[in-house]
């Protein structure tokens, strides 16, 4: 385990070797600073830092630096490292010089670390053997902040640039040229063109980066908490992709056996065996079932939970009232939530907007959607929704009553149409929110899917007739499933 910045601060060289300086001080410190194996920010070491000839020598020795931290393969700074009393301070200085300076790596910044201090130095300045950092090892922890606005990877690019604009405006003020001026800007103009291809690659990679670590995070959980663990994280009023479906037949096929797939249930299940699911789960665990009825060994509980799925789906819970209740209640609640949350005059909105403008660029990528107002807005009011529907009593009346009460709020509460409009949620969020349930739509998209030969009673042939005459994807997929297939009943 890495050292804590207080162990880095009160880490005590004396007595040690320049490799366990290197390895025990200088690598935790680089963790912190955000580089390392773990990162896209490469440290460079010692054993490959080899430059070609010559390689520059002070009096008869040749010398190489410990670390070149890279940020997305760029380094921009170096450090060097020495045992206390292993050298003194204008020696270690000039070392890291001849490293910095060399066409192969040429950084701007050098950083010293003696054991005593830790010292940064810009050799873009003048007066680049002063330092623009200098403080005790000891005052590490108290002062990191500095040190990570100086060097971090999220942040010594903007540091490095902005030293650079200080002393270009410098240089053009030394001037007496006028097209000094014109040919400055035009050269700035070049390197901003060329600079954007590398930096939309760093986004694609900070991005990929991102995805990668969140589907590792996502087998991780399937592997510890199987289609139960699923059930939890999908058990929201909002849609799914079809990625999602993919996890959780992998998850199934882990230990392919009814009691896992009844796991999607028994999930969501409250202390007296009531089934607390959205819409959302629902359809997921339904698209599921149509798939496992091809894996042996759940094949038989498959086909009798998608047959129940389906019927209660299209039909309304003929035979569960409190589920039917429940439902009603679900659908207007997170139009609700999603307006409060949103809403100008409660503050909500603009305080989170505020916090938003204050992520970084790589922390903005890596959050994804979540990122954004309009994802930060929807977290909040899926929570809202989940708090909601496992704190009601479930009983038929209680259902009923709050059903009322959101829908006379829905009526009264302003809301901004134009913002609202950007969510894809799988319901109208707007003044239609009633005018199709998206516990059929995606029903009917997932038996078009997976089984648009599906064994229908008439009740339901009947109501997917009714959806068959839209014209959206829902149609579609209706009419998917009353065309005849080969091999089916009605072909």
């Amino acid at each position: 385990m890495a050292l804590s910045l207080r162990d880095l601060a009160r880490y005590r060289m004396h007595g040690k070797s320049e490799q366990a300086v290197r390895e025990e001080w200088i690598f935790p410190l680089l963790l912190h600073l955000g580089y390392g194996p773990t990162t896209l920010n490469d440290v460079i070491f010692e054993e490959k830092l080899k430059l070609r000839d010559p390689v520059r020598k002070l009096g008869s020795n040749q010398y190489r630096v410990d670390y070149l931290p890279t940020v997305l393969g760029h380094g921009l700074w170096l450090i060097e490292a020495k045992a206390p009393s292993a050298v003194d301070r204008a020696t270690h200085l000039a070392q890291a010089w001849s490293y910095a300076t060399h066409p192969e790596v040429n950084v701007p910044l050098v950083v010293l670390a003696d054991g005593a201090r830790l010292v940064v130095h810009d050799l873009t300045r003048v007066n680049w053997d002063e330092a623009i950092l200098d403080i005790p090892v000891s005052d590490l922890e108290r002062q990191f902040d500095q040190v990570l606005g100086l060097l971090g990877a999220r942040t010594v690019a903007r540091s490095v640039r902005e030293r650079v604009f200080h002393y270009l405006q410098l240089s053009l003020q030394s001037e007496l040229d006028l097209n000094a001026l014109s040919d400055t800007t035009s050269r700035v103009a070049r390197i901003v063109q060329l600079a954007r291809p590398q930096i939309l690659e760093n986004r694609r990679r900070v991005t990929a980066d991102a995805n990668a670590e969140l589907a590792t995070a996502y087998g991780d959980m399937l592997q510890t908490s199987g289609l139960a663990g699923l059930a939890q994280q999908m058990n929201v009023p909002f849609g799914w992709t079809w990625t999602d479906v993919d996890r959780g037949v992998e998850a199934l096929m882990r230990r392919p056996t009814p009691t896992e797939l009844e796991a999607l249930w028994r999930g969501v299940a409250d202390s007296d065996g009531n089934q607390r699911a959205a819409w959302g789960l629902r359809t997921f665990r339904l698209s599921v079932a149509l798939r496992a009825r091809a894996i042996e060994g759940c094949a038989e509980a498959a086909v009798e939970r998608s047959a129940i799925a389906v019927r209660d789906h299209l039909l309304g819970f003929p035979h569960d009232p409190v589920a039917a209740a429940a439902h009603r209640l679900e659908l207007p609640l997170l139009v609700l939530a999603l307006r409060l949350v949103t809403e100008r005059d409660l503050g909500l909105r603009t305080r989170v907007q505020q916090q938003l403008r204050q992520l970084d660029a790589e922390v903005e990528l890596r959050l994804g959607p979540a990122g954004r107002i309009h994802g930060w807005a929807l977290s909040a009011a899926l929570l809202i929704c989940r708090q909601l529907l496992s704190k009601t009593p479930w009983s038929l009346p209680t259902l009923e009553e709050r059903t009322t009460a959101i829908q006379r709020l829905l009526d009264t509460l302003p809301y901004d149409q134009q913002f609202m409009s950007q969510y894809i949620v799988g319901l109208d969020l707007g003044d239609d929110w009633k005018r199709n349930d998206p516990l059929i739509d995606y029903t009917l998209l997932s038996l078009a899917r997976y089984s648009p030969d599906f064994e229908l009673s008439p009740e339901e042939h009947a109501k997917i007739e009714q959806q068959a005459e839209r014209a959206d994807t829902v149609g579609e997929a209706a009419r998917e499933i009353l065309r005849p297939h080969p091999g089916s009943a009605s072909a």
